[in-house]
């Protein structure tokens, strides 16, 4: 089981795709629009497989 800390202020699906020589993780825009993700913010990544 993960154990999820409580100062975490969000948690979705999301894609990864590659792009030119990078990979971008889509971030719904509602993460956005809510404040949970700062849009020219740096944020840490948890990637979990399905």
């Amino acid at each position: 089981m993960v154990e999820i800390p409580e100062k975490m202020h969000c948690l979705y699906s999301g894609t990864v795709t590659r792009a030119a020589d990078e990979h971008v993780i889509e971030v719904p825009a509602v993460e956005i629009e809510t404040g949970a993700v700062p849009p020219d913010g740096t944020v840490r990544v948890v990637i979990l497989p399905q």
